[in-house]
């Protein structure tokens, strides 16, 4: 009786101090935990949609003289950001009476998802000078799970469109020249053929500068909530955490002890045996 006392013992102060043990290294390596469970289901925004601005800038090139010269900077700026929630019907409120605020545009919506895990997805589209006070006030909705912000500098972009427009004005005038002059038939033609190619081309960088007009002038602000369970006792979480990683190490280091226990005691006996036969020949 004394024996199975004392091995009961051994068990429980073991199994208590691998217990301490694990439950201290959780609060060591995860001061801090997020209890949330995430949605299975991905944000995944639409990125096709474009938003140019502009900026007036000091010309750092300029002489002296042109201190104060000013140019237009055309820039796209983007935040992304997702957050979670345990009450997506009054979040999702929130998000839009935020849009509303701010006199933004909704330019892509899509939700997904059933009930428990539900995703909503917008993009919106904003006035550069309502940008960052808009981002602050979608920082408070839900818990974000991550933000970032990025600012991409079109002026290149739209100098070239702008060259490229106006190389083809100039040639499209010259081939209208050309045909004023007269020819055969099918020079005409292929002239002709020549100018409405042109045209086209005209016609799609008008389109592709269109988005850098100041009418259209918008930042993008990419926003995703998902819906999570609600979230558990971090106590309560440590605790069973512990305790599972606990039972099942000391099963395996019990079933370990008592292999190498096993595996000794053989060892054992093969030596005897091994020494037994040996004296026998002797």
């Amino acid at each position: 009786m004394k024996k199975h006392k004392k091995s009961f013992l051994i068990f429980i102060v073991t199994f208590t101090a691998l217990f301490i043990f694990r439950l201290a290294y959780g609060y060591i390596q995860h001061p801090e935990l997020d209890l949330y469970s995430a949605s299975s289901t991905y944000i995944t925004f639409d990125n096709t949609i474009r938003n140019i601005a502009t900026q007036k800038m000091k010309n750092m090139e300029s002489n002296v003289n042109d201190a104060f010269a000013v140019v237009e900077q055309k820039y796209e700026k983007i935040s992304t950001i997702v957050s979670k929630t345990t009450d997506f019907k009054k979040n999702e409120t929130k998000v839009r009476s935020i849009i509303e605020k701010f006199d933004a545009l909704i330019q892509y919506e899509k939700s997904k998802g059933n009930q428990g895990e539900r995703v909503l997805e917008f993009s919106i589209g904003v006035n550069p000078e309502k940008f960052d006070s808009m981002v602050g006030e979608l920082k408070k909705v839900g818990k974000i799970e991550s933000i970032e912000v990025n600012k991409i500098d079109k002026t290149n972009e739209y100098k070239d469109l702008k060259a490229k427009q106006s190389s083809l004005e100039e040639t499209k005038n010259s081939l209208i020249e050309l045909k004023n002059r007269g020819g055969s038939i099918d020079e005409m033609i292929r002239l002709e053929n020549r100018i409405l190619e042109i045209e086209k081309e005209i016609q799609a960088l008008g389109v592709s500068l269109g988005d850098y007009d100041a009418e259209n002038e918008f930042c993008t602000i990419q926003f995703g909530l998902t819906e999570v369970s609600q979230p558990r006792s971090e106590f309560m979480y440590r605790i069973l955490t512990a305790f599972s990683w606990t039972v099942k190490y000391y099963v395996v280091l019990t079933f370990s002890l008592l292999f190498l226990t096993a595996t000794a005691f053989f060892a054992v006996k093969v030596i005897k045996e091994i020494k037994k036969l040996k004296k026998g020949k002797e």
